[in-house]
């Protein structure tokens, strides 16, 4: 299958969740490259700041399919991972740069001195990261 966005043009996606269902069908995530095609369309959704109603609801299925396959393929055994380690970790299992990490928790500068461990991660911080990666909170606790 095709990367997404070299289907797209410009990167315009379509409003319509029918539209979207055309462009990439969701189906069941059976692998490693369905999921990197639905976490790139996930991205150019979230990428988006206002979505149409039909791309809240095509997001939300994605999302669901994605969860679905995360808890049975990626599952990780934190508990003796530092906080510090376990989100440096989900960092590299999703390809996340310091820059996305500021994106998720909304402060660019927090995000690189948490990452270079110069600062603890609020509760806020703690938990936009725990909804981000599917985990639960005290993995950054």
């Amino acid at each position: 299958m095709p990367r997404v966005r070299q289907r797209l043009t410009g990167n315009k996606l379509p409003a319509d969740f029918a539209e979207l269902v055309r462009m990439h069908p969701p189906r069941a995530i059976r692998d490693e490259a369905d999921y990197d095609n639905t976490q790139e369309v996930v991205d150019l959704l979230t990428s988006i700041p206002r979505l149409t109603k039909g791309q809240s609801e095509y997001l939300e299925t994605l999302s669901v399919l994605m969860e679905a396959y995360e808890a049975a393929h990626h599952l990780i055994d934190t508990p003796d991972l530092a906080p510090l380690e376990a989100l440096k970790f989900l960092m590299g299992e999703a390809g996340l740069t310091v820059n996305d990490v500021g994106q998720i928790i909304g402060s660019q500068s927090a995000a690189s001195m948490i990452v270079n461990g110069k600062r603890e991660m609020s509760k806020a911080h703690v938990r936009a990261l725990a909804k981000r990666f599917n985990v639960d909170a005290g993995v950054f606790l």
